[in-house]
């Protein structure tokens, strides 16, 4: 497990071995997210669009069935 400090602007430095290893690149964007008391850095995509297309695919199939059943029975 590697440590970081925190600076006096809140900022910290990932070790250089993980920004090898991970192929993090100067001016790079990274995510920020709490967790369990804690924090997660994760690679931000270049396109959020393109991350989440096809993300929510199936969501409202029920509904969609749902409504069309009961549209049938109105009829």
């Amino acid at each position: 497990m590697r440590s970081a400090t925190v600076s006096s602007k809140g900022q910290i430095t990932i070790p250089a071995e993980l920004i090898r290893a991970l192929e993090i690149e100067p001016g790079a964007k990274l995510l920020v997210v709490p967790v369990h008391g804690g924090i997660m850095l994760l690679r931000r995509p270049d396109s959020l669009t393109d991350e989440l297309a096809g993300s929510l695919a199936g969501t409202y199939q029920d509904a969609i069935e749902y409504i069309e059943a009961e549209r049938r029975e109105w009829g």
